[in-house]
């Protein structure tokens, strides 16, 4: 698993989080699709960056017997320290640790009922920090590909937004996927 020194890394996070408002308390659908690098420090330890987006959604019913859809979607870089246990030549079980930082792009209402149907867009909200684990196992493939599967979790420690109206606090679970080429 340490014969490589670079990887590129396309990963994608399925799970959920409860997520906290001011007006409300909800388990939300949580997804998140990444793109990075893995960089080899040394011996089997990794230094992980990436960009990606984040998308919660969850819905709710309003005082008007409304149907309605909330979706928010985030820009998110993680930066974290991987390091990998080998368990064969070609399989190995690996813990990861990190900080992140999130922009929270966009925040869209959808409103259903019998009569009619809109959506209500907040752009620009405001930024998150906090923390993020992994842990898993990860395979090679072929020479030049790998994939993992991992547990994954997030942990929003600091709020910065215009408005804290917006402000929605998270802790994410998620099982992730990821696919490996050698650079």
């Amino acid at each position: 698993m340490n014969s490589y020194s670079q990887e590129l890394k396309f990963t994608n996070k399925l799970g959920y989080t409860v997520g906290k408002s001011s007006t409300l308390k909800k388990i939300m659908l949580c997804t998140q699709n990444d793109i990075g690098v893995e960089i080899n420090i040394k011996d089997r330890l990794f230094f992980c960056s990436s960009l990606g987006v984040i998308r919660l959604r969850f819905d709710n019913s309003d005082t008007a017997y409304s149907q309605v859809f909330n979706t928010h979607y985030y820009l998110t870089t993680p930066f974290s320290i991987k390091k990998y246990y080998p368990l064969s030549k070609r399989s190995s079980m690996f813990w990861e640790f990190g900080v992140m930082t999130s922009y929270h792009l966009t925040a869209n209402k959808e409103i259903r009922s019998a009569a009619n149907y809109t959506v209500q867009k907040q752009k620009d909200l405001g930024f998150v920090f906090g923390l993020c684990s992994n842990l898993g196992f990860k395979t090679r493939i072929t020479e030049n590909i790998s994939f993992d599967i991992g547990l994954y979790g997030q942990t929003d420690l600091l709020y910065i937004y215009k408005n804290n109206q917006n402000k929605i606090e998270t802790d994410k679970r998620c099982f992730a996927i990821s696919f490996y080429r050698k650079l």
